[in-house]
């Protein structure tokens, strides 16, 4: 990435900003100060704290979209096969998960073949199981000291230092025992490792001790006991807290409000699937559009079309396609490609126009149905 041309940009915010309730949606901003800015903040947790009780506030994180839809029916139909073929640890079963029998009854309503079907898999899943491997990036247990700081431009802040910074005038019990951003960054980042980060700058590269099997020696739980820190003390293949909260205890797949399953008539008008989550190695979700370099490499929205599909529609690559549903409409020039399945077509999501008023008309974002 042109890392200068972002961090230098002419239309990078670098400082805080404000704007009244009133006029949400509009680009009405205007600068603020860092100190405004908490203050703002301050008062109004402490208000809505006064008025309705701290439970009123619920802290999450992440983007708050729907994650991974296909893992359910996905997962399912692993746990069916590992049970099916006896590929289980028994004695670990035994002695540490809570559920096994109600779990091993959900899971059989989900055979591989039906999983296939939903997530779009070939006929030779489950011939070919055994060779997927499952990861999760964050997992590494590799620290990682930079040397120099990050460059810093105007007034802007890290997130940690805005942590710091809000959590010492919302929570200053907490926070307390830190003399200043560099003692509480300090132990944020290197925990109970042993050494300081300036330690960690000399080494660079560090990687914990690694402790298997913590459910055996009560290192997973507070009084420690073996097992987990669930309320039975063992992994709840059957959750007792989703039952005790009215919900199903068991995995499930339910089918989008809107599908070729759940509202076949639609499919006459709209005969295709949708996928918006098209990647990009020019940009991370919807930033760097303003970059002149990388919109170089990728200058405009596209749709992913299978051939057969695209013949059919008479639409040839690098055409501009309007692409429509019931909820609104968009341009994305079309990628005649035969790795997306016929009957599917595959768009790019967080595309906007920094030369058009609004964006432009790119954003495939506005056909998505809202929460209802």
């Amino acid at each position: 990435m042109p890392l200068p041309d972002f961090t230098y940009h002419p239309d990078r915010v670098i400082y805080p900003m404000k704007r009244a309730k009133e006029d949400r949606g509009k680009n009405e901003w205007e600068r603020t100060t860092w100190e405004d800015a908490y203050n703002i903040i301050e008062e109004n947790i402490g208000r809505i704290k006064k008025e309705h009780g701290p439970e009123s506030i619920v802290v999450f994180g992440g983007t708050g979209r729907e994650g991974g839809p296909m893992c359910g029916p996905y997962g399912m139909a692993m746990i069916d096969i590992i049970i099916q073929e006896d590929l289980y640890d028994h004695d670990f079963v035994d002695r540490f998960c809570y559920g096994f029998e109600q779990l091993a009854e959900r899971v059989a309503t989900m055979p591989a073949e039906k999983a296939a079907e939903i997530c779009g898999l070939d006929v030779e899943f489950r011939e070919r199981h055994r060779s997927m491997v499952g990861t999760h990036y964050g997992a590494s247990p590799n620290m990682l000291g930079s040397v120099v700081d990050a460059v810093k431009v105007g007034e802007t802040k890290g997130d940690l230092e805005i942590q710091y910074e809000l959590g010492t005038r919302l929570n200053p019990g907490t926070y307390a025992r830190f003399a200043n951003f560099e003692e509480f960054r300090a132990e944020f980042r290197m925990g109970n490792c042993g050494m300081t980060y300036e330690e960690l700058k000399e080494k660079v590269v560090y990687q914990r001790e690694v402790n298997y099997r913590k459910y055996e020696t009560g290192r997973l739980r507070p009084d420690g006991q073996p097992g987990f820190n669930t309320p039975t003390g063992r992994i709840e293949l059957y959750s007792t807290m989703f039952r005790q909260f009215g919900e199903d205890p068991l995995p499930y797949y339910e089918e989008p409000q809107q599908s070729p399953v759940s509202t076949p008539e639609l499919m006459d008008e709209y005969p295709f699937v949708l996928t918006t989550g098209a990647r990009t190695y020019a940009y991370f979700h919807s930033e760097g559009k303003q970059i002149p370099l990388l919109r170089e490499l990728n200058p405009d929205p596209l749709l992913e079309i299978h051939p057969k599909d695209a013949a059919k529609l008479g639409i040839a690559d690098g055409e501009w396609v309007n692409v429509e549903n019931q909820f609104d409409k968009c341009e994305l020039k079309a990628r005649v490609v035969p790795v997306v399945k016929p009957g599917v077509v595959h768009a790019q999501h967080g595309f906007w126009f920094p030369e058009e008023d609004g964006g432009g008309t790119a954003s495939v974002r506005r056909m998505a149905l809202q929460y209802q």
